[in-house]
Formats: C-alpha cells, sequence, structure tokens
C-alpha cells in the first residue's frame, strides 16, 4: 500500500495512520507522526495548518467568525474528501464547526463510499483543481 507523505512543507515523512476501520479503510492524518507530536515547529519544516479557518472567506457558502483561542480549535480536511490525495493544494484549515458542516455537506465522513463527494457533485471524476463545482463554491482558489 502506498501511503501519501506528510503535508507539511519539508518534511517528506510518511502519514501517520490513526487507527483501521472495520471496513478495512485507514484512518490517516495529514500529517507524518513526528510533525503531529509536535515536531512541526522543527527546523526545516514549514507547517501547513493555519492559524485561523479558511473558512472565513465564505467558501463553504458562509463566513466563519469563530474566534481561534488554540490550535487545537483547527483541523485539516481534505477538499474532495479523500485523505489520500494528500497534496498542499487540496487541503484547507477549518475550525472543528466548519469542518463538522463541510463533512456532513459532502458525506466526507462514509469511510466505506465508493464514491468521492467531487464524484456525486460531477457524477463523473474531475481532478479536484479543475473541478468547476469546487471552484464556483470557491473550495479552489488561485493565490
Amino acid at each position: 500500500m502506498t501511503f501519501p507523505i506528510c503535508i507539511n512543507d519539508g518534511c517528506g515523512g510518511k502519514v501517520h495512520t490513526r487507527k483501521i476501520n472495520k471496513n478495512g479503510t485507514r484512518d490517516i492524518r495529514t500529517e507524518c507522526y513526528q510533525c503531529h507530536k509536535g515536531g512541526r515547529n522543527r527546523p526545516g519544516v514549514k507547517p501547513h495548518k493555519k492559524t485561523f479557518c479558511e473558512n472565513n472567506d465564505g467558501r463553504l457558502g458562509f463566513k466563519c467568525d469563530a474566534t481561534i483561542i488554540n490550535e487545537c480549535q483547527l483541523e485539516m480536511d481534505h477538499i474532495d474528501g479523500d485523505r489520500f490525495n494528500n497534496v498542499p493544494e487540496n487541503v484547507q484549515t477549518l475550525c472543528r464547526n466548519c469542518h463538522a458542516i463541510k463533512t456532513k455537506m459532502f458525506g466526507d465522513c462514509k469511510n466505506n463510499r465508493e464514491i468521492t463527494p467531487i464524484e456525486v457533485i460531477n457524477e463523473t471524476y474531475i481532478s479536484p483543481l479543475e473541478n468547476p463545482k469546487l471552484i464556483e463554491l470557491g473550495f479552489i482558489v488561485e493565490v
């Protein structure tokens, strides 16, 4: 099995598996074990996780105005719902509330799904970075 690499720039470690689900799928983190345990602030590693909810721009259809007082309020979200698509363009930082709403809206929580949320939106697979629906919803933003 091939594992994605840690999302943090300069790390290159294999992502950490939290658990193996009953159906055999893996519940993986966006980071390697060392970065998750606080090593993302080591020399040469630039953390991908932001210090704010990226939905402050309204990308989920409403603007988040949560006051973030601790990093534990923020989570990493895979825009297309696929945890194995661990590229920086597909990972955003959301507060727990926005992450829960997005997960519910797109069915990201269905570990045994046969198709990904992006396929549900488009009925056929399109690369997340070229998906017009995700661009229209503001999930893909050109920098």
